[in-house]
């Protein structure tokens, strides 16, 4: 361990506080846990965890050592940093420190092995209790950027006047401008813990900046160390979370206004204006502004927020001389990067990049690039250095992306054949965390999903003046309830029993579950229960656990080692045949019941095989139809047609069959389809048009086809037209029935139809779910 003092004043004298963590992803409650901590005593140290501590414990963190090490000598109440602390505390750490007793949280920490962190000096009665900061922690920062809430969202008319903020108010009630912060926050105190609480003394360069401030990491300390290098007082301006919407777009600000108090400066202004006026510069007596090298957005009136401090004839004009200056941070990292590194630590990836990060605080990165062509693209077309993938707008009457795993649609009560916009959505979903005790099941409420394709007329007549308000309505929102699983989930299933929505889950452990949403559902649906849940750390317990499964299961259920068992409800929970349908000769990899025949389903195996089975038969003679060679590889994925006899299957060979089930002895698909170049990952049948399907396969494609289209002459010089102007696609080659091919995600693991919603379709993949509905739909 290597131990570092922050503050040269402070001596080794008193009582010696000790208090380690991960300090991944550091926030108020970080902070706040640190000032507690420092209150129970005279001196502070603080142990910071090595990237192979916490790896082995918890999963790789988002920011490395040095950079975690960097961000907590940051925070003011920090006397002294122990690099590499041990994950368990022991009294050997006490006493090499010469610290009296230990603080942690309310909440418990354990190992790998789930043994408490701190059980060793809770025995010798060394350990003492902080109180956890209620409303934000790592975890939940991590789900609002996975899953792009904006719950968390502090309305504007929880906080002053836009105009009394502007005007920086100078009314004879506020004695000091140094106390600055009540006249924009009710909770003063709060803020003066979290500001030094001085004047500054006469003759002090006072130093302005502000910005959002979100995710705090150390660029954001290297540029405020630079900035309170250039002078003797530094005032941090904090945007509302409104604002901060505004020019960053997306669910940004990750954290709210409140959880972005700054705690490493010396006055903090709650709700500051984005322009920096006269009155703020007066009020503060500032001597100089600061922002970073990049280019920061316009007001909502369109001009410069910087236009008053950059004005020569402002300064002459003022009786101290203010001016505007840019600085930058030479290892500052972008909230974008420390997003893009949260999404990869979410799916159990380390990311070895060392790139160099933003140069400000400032999270946007501009990226106006002039369009010289455009031209259609088709997998598997090369891409020159200087070319990327645009998704065409016009093609989508609505598309809405977001973060999730593993997902089913959640019926609702919102009504059949909605076309009015806008639309909301229930789905489930599981995550897939490398650690078994980490997963959950989330419902998610995504609602105000607009018609993302602008009427040109409409457009035309906006207001300008309204265009600030009009992109907040168009933003959609996210509400989210999780419960904790134990075991990544594998797949996920919903369906309505009785009045209950309910949901099964298979995971790598082996057990499938059986869930009740119900209060999931109101949680996201009303907030006060939705606070109520949070607030109690509520986790709903499964209604049933079936253990029958030796290997991860997938549901009717099948597993790994060729098993099917068939659950039955009934009066107090459910019935698993014990006796296992045996036909498949390798793992089962997906099992559908027939939407007209209850006691028929129908299976796909690593086998190549797809069977249909009958429950009304004794197991070992339930198997009536099998097709033993439907692919050349693994059969992934089936679908069963609502109206007519078909199934849809897909495979490792990257094919898409069709199979009419009274032809099914014949052993010849009815359709057979190869445009994807890899392996195909969901197929789904529409429910109510019995010719259309989507299919997604692992070349990161989503297709939607319909079989009733046939070719036709004017359709063949339509083709041959638009194969005339982009000569390289072969557009000539793709099947008539492929109406639409949809791209950006990676990884693509399973699309759904919504019932409810004509033409909506839902995909999942490793970045994240795409909502959309194309204009051909």
């Amino acid at each position: 361990m290597a131990s570092t003092s922050v503050n040269a004043k402070s001596e080794k004298k008193g009582i010696r506080v000790w208090m380690d963590g991960c300090y991944d992803m550091v926030h108020f409650g970080h902070a706040n846990a640190c000032r507690q901590a420092k209150e129970m005593g005279d001196y502070l140290v603080v142990g910071v965890h090595s990237d192979a501590e916490i790896t082995k414990h918890k999963g790789p963190p988002v920011f490395n050592e040095e950079e975690r090490y960097k961000i907590v000598r940051a925070i003011k109440w920090v006397d002294e940093v122990v690099e590499n602390a041990p994950y368990v505390t022991t009294l050997e750490t006490l006493e090499e420190n010469d610290c009296a007793f230990c603080v942690h949280g309310d909440d418990i920490t354990v190992t790998a092995d789930g043994i408490d962190t701190y059980h060793i000096v809770k025995t010798a009665g060394r350990y003492k209790e902080c109180k956890r900061t209620a409303g934000v922690s790592t975890t939940d920062l991590v789900g609002r950027m996975l899953l792009m809430t904006k719950s968390h969202h502090e309305r504007d008319d929880r906080l002053p006047d836009r105009e009394e903020t502007r005007r920086m108010s100078t009314s004879g009630c506020t004695s000091s401008p140094w106390t600055g912060a009540s006249q924009f926050l009710p909770t003063t105190n709060k803020i003066i813990q979290f500001s030094n609480g001085r004047e500054p003394n006469p003759g002090d360069r006072i130093i302005y900046t502000a910005g959002a401030y979100d995710l705090f990491h150390v660029g954001h300390v290297d540029f405020l160390e630079k900035a309170k290098a250039l002078g003797d007082y530094l005032i941090v301006g904090l945007h509302t979370d409104r604002v901060v919407n505004r020019y960053k777009g997306s669910n940004h600000p990750i954290m709210n206004i409140h959880e972005r108090v700054l705690c490493y400066v010396d006055e903090v202004v709650i709700g500051a204006p984005y322009s920096v006026s006269l009155d703020l510069m007066n009020h503060f007596k500032v001597d100089l502004v600061l922002h970073g090298q990049t280019e920061c957005d316009p007001d909502a009136d369109g001009r410069d927020p910087y236009e008053m401090g950059k004005d020569t004839k402002l300064k002459k004009k003022k009786s101290k001389k203010s001016s505007q200056q840019q600085l930058s941070s030479t290892a500052a990292s972008a909230t974008n990067d420390v997003k893009m590194k949260t999404n990869a630590s979410s799916e159990g990836v380390e990311d070895d990049d060392d790139e160099n990060y933003e140069d400000m605080e400032s999270d946007t990165t501009g990226t106006a690039t002039a369009a010289t062509s455009s031209k259609v693209y088709l997998p598997g077309d090369p891409l020159n250095e200087d070319e990327e993938l645009i998704r065409d707008d016009n093609a989508y009457e609505l598309f809405h992306e977001a973060q999730t795993g593993n997902f089913d649609i959640i019926p609702d009560t919102l009504g059949m054949n909605r076309s009015q916009y806008p639309h909301t959505v229930f789905i489930v979903c599981g995550t897939q965390a490398e650690k078994t005790d980490r997963n959950s099941v989330m419902v998610i409420k995504m609602s105000n999903l607009v018609k993302t394709q602008k009427d040109s007329e409409k457009e035309e007549d906006s207001d300008n003046d309204d265009s600030e308000d009009e992109e907040e309505d168009l933003k959609p929102e996210f509400e989210s309830a999780s419960l904790k699983h134990i075991g990544g989930v594998n797949r996920i299933r919903c369906k309505l029993v009785g009045d209950r929505k309910l949901a099964s889950t298979w995971s790598e452990t082996g057990k499938v579950h059986i869930w009740d949403l119900t209060r999931l559902l109101h949680a996201v649906n009303d907030s006060s229960i939705m606070a109520s849940y949070v607030r109690n750390q509520e986790s709903p317990k499964p209604l049933f656990t079936f253990n029958g499964h030796t290997t991860e299961g997938v549901l009717v259920t099948g597993d790994c080692t060729k098993n099917i068992h068939v659950w039955k409800p009934n009066g107090t929970g459910w019935f698993v045949d014990q006796q296992p349908y045996v036909g498949h000769t390798g793992s089962v990899e997906d099992i559908q019941w027939s939407p007209n025949e209850q006691s028929v389903f129908a299976s796909c195996s690593v086998d190549k095989s797809i069977r249909i089975w009958d429950i009304r038969a004794v197991p070992s003679k339930a198997c009536m139809l099998v097709e033993q060679n439907a692919h050349t590889t693994d059969v992934n994925v089936i679908s069963w047609n609502n109206k007519e006899p078909f199934i849809l299957s897909g495979g490792d060979d990257g094919f898409i069959k069709v199979w009419d089930l009274r032809q099914f002895s014949h052993g010849t698909p009815v359709a057979s389809f190869k445009h994807h170049h890899s392996s195909i990952t969901s197929v789904e049948w529409h429910h109510t048009d019995s010719s259309v399907f989507a299919a997604a396969g692992a070349d990161n494609q989503v297709t939607l086809w319909d079989l009733a289209v046939e070719k036709d002459d004017e359709s063949a010089n339509n083709k041959t037209s638009l194969t005339s102007v982009v000569s390289d696609n072969q557009l000539e080659n793709l099947p008539d029935q492929l109406l639409f091919i949809h791209m950006g995600q990676t990884d693509i693991k399973e699309l759904h139809w919504h019932k409810q919603i004509p033409g909506l379709l839902v995909t999942t993949a490793q970045n994240g779910f795409n909502v959309f509905k194309t204009i051909s739909a």
